[in-house]
């Protein structure tokens, strides 16, 4: 099974989370209350954990943070365990 795939059913699994298009990509993306909050390119898939949660996701090997200021970190495709943790992370924070 493709790895975007494959992560894809694993976070609609997750409640809340609607899929569409993004808007920076062809790959999906995942939504939640309006709010894209997990795509993917270049092999890399980009959550929105916002500040609330930016420590506790930086805390995780593998994640960058995407700018300085961002509330997006950037963690590999092949993580999906760690991917699926951070998603968990950005519906709290991102869900009105």
């Amino acid at each position: 099974m493709d790895p975007i795939e494959a992560l894809s059913r694993r976070i609609r699994a997750l409640p809340v989370v609607e899929q569409r298009p993004s808007r920076w990509g062809a790959d999906p993306a995942f939504w939640v209350s309006g709010r894209e909050v997990i795509h993917c390119h270049d092999g890399e898939v980009e959550v929105r954990v916002t500040r609330r949660h930016m420590a506790e996701a930086l805390g995780q090997p593998g994640v960058v943070r995407r700018t300085r200021t961002s509330d997006w970190v950037q963690v590999p495709l092949a993580d999906t365990e760690l991917v699926v943790r951070l998603a968990r992370l950005a519906l709290e924070a991102n869900r009105r």
